[in-house]
């Protein structure tokens, strides 16, 4: 709705063809009747609807993928090399880098906010030794209601400021292209550009808050995943890693299952073998 509008403000004015002039657009408003205010809110529909397959493409590249965007493919290595000095100081002024940074150097991305959600992808599970993206289809369904709001709204809010981000860039460099020589109408895509920014800060501070939730998922519920998937939960941090492990190569078809199934599809004797939630005694 709000990129249908600028562009019908930018085609109301007369901004394609010549100087811009509001008078046209408060004289077109004045005119509108309920079907043009009905067409114009469908029109409005009908963009968001087939934009919307497009709009994970466009966050992914706010995010940094830009390996197969033949424009951006070069700047990538420049932003990526900002990232590790950014990174690198934090480091030397001994401040924590979980919130913004993966673990490891190769893993940074030429945006923040892509190096946001990237360590909230490689620290959520790593206590556990759980991958979050391989593990996160599989813990979602069983997670608490609770909880689950909690992530879903956090992943929404995600969603919106990326979403405004992309829509203000637009705006801005159509503002941009359209208003170059119109004088104090170039405020216009200055003020969506400011925006823009704000926008693109907020999703960085909602990846953050992303993460958090991400890593509280996995807090509260991984013992449950791995009794899901079929496994007695480890009496140790330690065995609860090498199961992990054997786990996360099984899922992503790499290897055979790790041993100690006691799911359904287990013989009666592994069965046998009870988890600490199923034995009173491990209980008290």
């Amino acid at each position: 709705m709000v990129l249908v509008g600028w562009l019908a403000v930018l085609l109301g004015t007369g901004s394609f063809s010549g100087p811009p002039d509001m008078n046209a657009v408060f004289n077109a408003i004045a005119k509108a009747n309920i079907g043009q205010v009905t067409l114009a809110g469908l029109l409005g529909v009908v963009v968001g609807s087939v934009t919307h397959p497009f709009q994970f493409l466009l966050v992914r590249m706010l995010e940094g993928y830009w390996t197969n965007v033949p424009i951006l493919r070069r700047l990538q290595y420049i932003g990526i090399e900002i990232n590790r000095r950014r990174m690198r100081r934090l480091i030397r002024a001994h401040e924590p880098t979980e919130k913004w940074y993966p673990p490891s150097e190769h893993d940074l991305l030429p945006t923040r906010l892509g190096n946001a959600l990237r360590a909230a992808e490689r620290y959520a599970g790593k206590p556990y030794g759980l991958e979050s993206v391989t593990m996160l289809p599989r813990l979602f369904p069983i997670v608490s209601p609770s909880v689950s709001a909690i992530f879903v709204d956090l992943r929404n809010q995600l969603d919106v400021a990326a979403r405004y981000t992309v829509v203000l860039a637009i705006i801005t460099s159509t503002g941009l292209a359209v208003l170059a020589t119109d004088g104090p109408w170039l405020l216009l895509p200055v003020v969506a550009a400011l925006l823009m920014w704000a926008s693109y800060r907020a999703a960085i501070r909602n990846a953050v808050s992303y993460g958090n939730g991400l890593r509280l998922l996995f807090e509260l519920h991984h013992g449950q995943l791995v009794q899901a998937l079929g496994w007695k939960v480890p009496e140790s941090i330690d065995e609860l890693r090498r199961l992990a492990e054997g786990l996360g190569k099984w899922l992503d078809d790499d290897g055979a299952p790790p041993e100690g199934y006691i799911g359904p599809a287990a013989s009666e004797k592994a069965k046998e073998v009870t988890s600490p939630q199923q034995d009173p005694t491990a209980q008290q």
